[in-house]
């Protein structure tokens, strides 16, 4: 176990090294929020990511909700937050030269008492043989579920996707490149209450969400080209600095 432990380490290490050794590149996760057949007519879910809301795209006929986010090549950690935006609130700058709150933002976080769902996602590399012998490099997710520390604080790095948490069944870990899977209860009307009772509560999400518009930037649009079979996208572009 110590040694199949340490194997581990050495490979997740080597592949920081080898990632650390080249210009940072960005490239694009895609995710999914899968909703139950019984939901018709998905509305938008907004997925907000380092402060810039996600380009995303509704297919109602899978009944799914596409995003897109972008990633550095040495990135392997990300966070996720489900969480409501009504529950979500700026805490000002403190400054030890003016005893009154400052209109700088420090940072937001949840209410307290609210809830949410937090989860911490890990692409792990694995090496593997091939039936050749040659060693392959194949990627899975981790997920683990856990609470926010440090009184709520939302890390700056957070996806966060602004829905009702107790709407979601679980985040499914996948393999390879693209983002985990959110995946919605199948008794989603039900839950809510009613269909009625259900969009009520995305039309309030919606109304709350326009208080934080103006801490967040513009939407990140998405390039993408077919060629063929293949559907080619290209990452927003971000500022340097």
């Amino acid at each position: 176990m110590i040694q199949r432990s340490f194997k581990t380490l050495l490979v997740l290490l080597i592949f920081t090294q080898v990632a650390r050794g080249h210009a940072s590149q960005s490239s694009l996760l895609l995710g999914t929020i899968q909703f139950p057949r019984t939901v018709e007519g998905i509305q938008d879910v907004p997925v907000i990511y380092h402060g810039d809301p996600a380009s995303t795209q509704i297919d109602q006929t899978n009944h799914a909700i596409t995003f897109w986010i972008p990633r550095e090549s040495s990135q392997f950690g990300f966070k996720l937050l489900i969480v409501e935006p009504q529950y979500v609130e700026p805490v000002s700058l403190a400054s030890k030269y003016h005893a009154d709150t400052t209109n700088l933002v420090a940072y937001h976080k949840v209410k307290s008492g609210s809830a949410y769902r937090f989860f911490n996602l890990m692409l792990v590399p694995e090496i593997k043989k091939d039936t050749s012998g040659i060693n392959l490099v194949t990627y899975s997710w981790k997920v683990r579920e856990e609470r926010i520390p440090d009184a709520g604080k939302i890390p700056d790095d957070a996806v966060i996707m602004h829905a009702v948490p107790d709407w979601v069944d679980s985040v499914v870990a996948t393999d390879g490149f693209n983002f985990p899977t959110v995946q919605m209860k199948d008794d989603l009307i039900k839950q809510a209450g009613s269909e009625k009772e259900f969009k009520e509560r995305l039309e309030k999400i919606a109304l709350a969400r326009l208080d934080l518009k103006q801490f967040e930037g513009k939407k990140q649009e998405v390039a993408m080209k077919k060629v063929g079979n293949t559907i080619i996208m290209a990452p927003p572009v971000r500022a340097a600095g």
